[in-house]
């Protein structure tokens, strides 16, 4: 990462990296996560969210991993993990990492204002990087952010529809982060963020490497 783009993810909670993932990766991701939806679907179990409903708007698979261990030999895991501890101040081996598969169906509807801290115990130190499979370039269906919003810790939250949505957001201007196949935004867990509807006419497909400093104990 480039000293600008450190600075920028420590004072707007989140940045833009551009483009991550060679192609041949890419093809390989998006085997994996196919790979991944079949065998989930094989094995008769539902995309849940926590409170064991499919919600129409988002799809998702914890810990793809376990049925794609080949996730953690990429390069893209390589990158991604390195990139987090550089923005945790901390060496790579200091870092926990893990998986989620996002599948957006056409027409789904868009993911409210949230942290994802919400879904996390303490101490609220974590980061999340996301990786479309597929386009997400539209301005309307995007990932979008509030800057600076990670500084006022966490809100409260609601649970509705299988998510958590955060509650007692001020109105501010969002900072859209519309990605292509292969580039990547990186925000920490106490940034408030949103996606918008899918407008096009496939199924979106995104990987989420989810991170966590390891805290000493003593």
């Amino acid at each position: 990462m480039t000293a600008t783009e450190c600075e920028s993810f420590r004072e707007a909670g989140f940045v833009r990296l551009g483009r991550i993932v060679t192609d041949p990766e890419l093809d390989l991701l998006r085997a994996l996560c196919d790979r991944v939806l079949e065998e989930w679907s094989n094995r008769a179990r539902r995309f849940v969210s926590l409170a064991g409903e499919i919600p129409e708007s988002l799809l998702t698979v914890v810990s793809p991993e376990a049925m794609a261990p080949e996730l953690a030999d990429t390069q893209f895991a390589q990158t991604a993990r390195n990139t987090a501890a550089e923005l945790c101040c901390c060496e790579p081996d200091n870092v926990l990492m893990g998986w989620r598969v996002f599948v957006k169906p056409r027409g789904g509807h868009g993911t409210p204002w949230h942290q994802d801290a919400a879904y996390r115990p303490p101490p609220h130190l974590g980061l999340s990087m996301f990786v479309p499979l597929d386009p997400v370039q539209s301005e309307a269906s995007c990932i979008r952010y509030l800057a600076g919003s990670h500084t006022h810790g966490l809100h409260p939250h609601v649970f509705e529809h299988g998510h958590y949505i955060a509650e007692e957001v001020q109105d501010g201007q969002p900072v859209l982060c519309p990605l292509a196949p292969g580039e990547a935004s990186i925000h920490h867990c106490l940034t408030l963020h949103a996606t918008g509807s899918n407008d096009g006419n496939q199924a979106r497909r995104a990987l989420a490497a989810v991170f966590q400093p390891r805290i000493a104990s003593g």
